[in-house]
């Protein structure tokens, strides 16, 4: 997707969380991105009974968050959560008869095909193919949502994915051996395998963040609200001041300080959830350093991201189990304002750099998982606006080029005075042509009045949906209007008689029929 050519250009990167949302707000700048700000919003839920309650909750959420902040910029890239989506990674591509995209059973489920490319071992080049199957209806939710608040989904990427591409283009230095990136949320941990710039693989573990609350909620019988913050003031600093300053990531050692029994007891009972979640991880590592064998393969280091990365403690503690170094992801690089530091603004930092040109960026992959009848090209009313001052400018010198004229023409004829005085008999004798010419000329017959022209697709503004069905051509639909009968099917409009309408095409999204006939638009709501 081209850029519009002004170099402050500014994209957002929207991550519709479960709990609350992220924003990042980033410019390409001397080459490379950098994030302006980081802004998150909780989502009130509490007047929600039903799907269309939750939407509405977001959105609201959404437009508050915008207008607090006073955001302007409306391009966005929107996050899309890993467990809607599967995902198929192969090195090297699978040398099979399968087609690129393999048929659609129905609406809701979309594939996309990539291909990658990265260092393999030994540095050898290598090829590989990626392939996303999305539930288009959570995509396209994810779109509304964004667009009833006001702004312009261009992209919408896999979360995991936005991680990865964030990490890889503020990751400072290659590690030689696996690097497992954990993108710890409220209800799944996702976890990428990386080598170098490849993706081996991804895989989803539910047990994240809200594991660690309810479980002490539950043993200490407190609200959630005080179990959450009980939570992130102690952690499991109780158990990491423990463990060996030798030990691998023990770089949370010098955080051990003296500790209350409440800490003790807090961090007593966290340790349950932090064992399955290590055992979990620790398989995880295990799994894919046997499944790739060689001399570069082996667990080099597990990245934290997400919410619950910044957990005291939790750092620490996973480095002793699974006896390989464990960092908190910073997007230092990326900016120098306090936002830089926020663990948990990964995902939107990474779907905020997706628009920037890939060739100036380290990034893995580039799907856009929104349909094409839904992508729509930003840029087109700041280009107007320009064109539009530039014309405003052309006048403004026209008039003053004019003006200039006619002052030298002035002081010439007062400088000359046979000049004018020949100038002024010449005007004279043209006046009196003219109302001679007037005085011959019979008057002219009034013009006849014209009709109001009549838009040349003006019928399809009549029409009104009555049916919608699906056959093997996709999603099909009846209209009905100005005393006929339509159809609309494959992207095009037929009159009942099975002929096409020429000059209109359809685009069926979940609410609207979108039909387009030159210059016209006009959008049918389908009935719930």
């Amino acid at each position: 997707m081209k850029l519009t050519p002004f170099s402050d250009e500014k994209v957002l990167g929207v991550d519709l969380g479960t709990h609350s949302i992220k924003i990042v707000e980033t410019r390409f700048s001397s080459g490379k991105p950098v994030a302006l700000r980081a802004v998150c919003g909780e989502i009130d839920f509490s007047g929600a009974s039903d799907p269309k309650g939750t939407w509405e909750a977001y959105v609201a959420a959404l437009k508050r968050l915008l207008s607090e902040n006073k955001i302007k910029t409306k391009i966005a890239v929107i996050g899309i959560p890993n467990t809607a989506v599967g995902v198929e990674i192969n090195w090297p591509p699978k040398t099979t008869n399968e087609p690129d995209e393999p048929p659609r059973e129905n609406l809701e489920v979309e594939t996309y095909s990539q291909s990658l490319e990265g260092a393999g071992a030994g540095g050898a080049h290598e090829k590989g193919t990626l392939r996303v199957t999305a539930n288009r209806n959570t995509v396209i939710d994810k779109f509304e949502i964004a667009r009833d608040a006001g702004l312009i989904p261009v992209i919408a990427d896999v979360n995991i994915f936005a991680v990865v591409n964030v990490y890889m283009t503020a990751a400072e230095h290659a590690v030689k051996g696996l690097v497992f990136v954990l993108d710890i949320g409220a209800n799944t941990t996702e976890i990428a395998v990386m080598h170098g710039d490849r993706v081996l693989a991804v895989r989803t573990v539910f047990l994240a963040g809200n594991n660690f609350t309810r479980g002490l909620q539950r043993e200490l019988d407190v609200p959630l609200a005080a179990a959450e913050a009980l939570k992130k003031k102690h952690g499991l600093l109780a158990r990491v001041k423990d463990i060996k300053e030798s030990a691998p990531g023990a770089a949370a050692a010098p955080e051990a300080k003296p500790v209350n029994k409440l800490a003790v007891k807090i961090a007593d009972l966290l340790c349950a959830q932090a064992d399955q979640f290590s055992a979990e991880i620790k398989r995880t590592v295990a799994y894919y350093a046997e499944k790739t064998p060689g001399p570069e393969m082996h667990a080099a280091k597990v990245v934290l991201t997400g919410g619950s990365a910044d957990l005291p403690g939790l750092a620490g503690y996973l480095g002793a189990e699974l006896g390989v170094p464990v960092e908190i992801f910073r997007l230092s690089r990326l900016s120098d304002k306090p936002c830089a530091g926020l663990t948990s603004f990964a995902a939107a930092a990474g779907l905020s750099v997706r628009r920037w040109p890939r060739e100036r960026l380290k990034l893995t992959t580039n799907i856009n998982l929104l349909p094409r009848a839904l992508i729509k090209t930003p840029g087109h009313a700041a280009r107007i606006i320009v064109y539009a001052l530039l014309a405003v400018l052309l006048g403004a010198g026209y008039s003053e080029y004019k003006v200039f004229t006619g002052r030298v023409r002035d002081g010439i004829l007062k400088n000359n005075a046979d000049s004018f005085a020949l100038q002024t008999s010449l005007d004279r004798a043209k006046e009196a042509a003219n109302r001679r010419k007037l005085e011959m000329t019979p008057a002219p017959l009034p013009a006849p009045v014209k009709p109001a022209p009549v838009k040349k697709y003006g019928y399809i503004q009549g029409l009104a949906v009555s049916g919608v069905f699906t056959d093997s051509s996709g999603a099909s639909a009846y209209l009905e209007g100005s005393g006929r009968s339509f159809i609309v099917k494959a992207g095009k409009l037929y009159y009942e008689d099975g002929k096409v309408v020429a000059g209109v095409t359809v685009s069926i999204t979940r609410k609207y029929i979108v039909l387009t006939g030159g210059n016209e638009r006009y959008e049918l709501r389908i009935p719930e």
